[in-house]
């Protein structure tokens, strides 16, 4: 293998790995989010959650097929720890 293509290879490794370390407490402040947004709609905010999903689901579209597979399978080993 080429030496340059084994470099780039273990650079978007690495980058991979700091976004996986980055996106743990962001997926943990949106999953409270996502509870506040529930919970407010007892309060008297019934579109917020129906709001704020709709902007998460935009912006998983706009993923790579490789963001949102490593997405998933960050999610499904945080289901497996919880």
């Amino acid at each position: 293998m080429n030496v340059t293509l084994v470099k780039l290879q273990a650079s978007l490794h690495t980058a991979r790995q700091a976004r996986e370390t980055a996106g743990k407490p962001w997926d943990t402040a949106l999953a409270a989010l996502k509870r506040g947004a529930r919970a407010a709609a007892d309060d008297d905010a019934p579109g917020l959650y129906r709001a704020l999903s709709a902007a998460t689901e935009r912006n998983i579209a706009h993923q790579t097929k490789e963001d949102h597979m490593a997405n998933n399978k960050h999610i499904t080993s945080q289901r497996r720890a919880g």
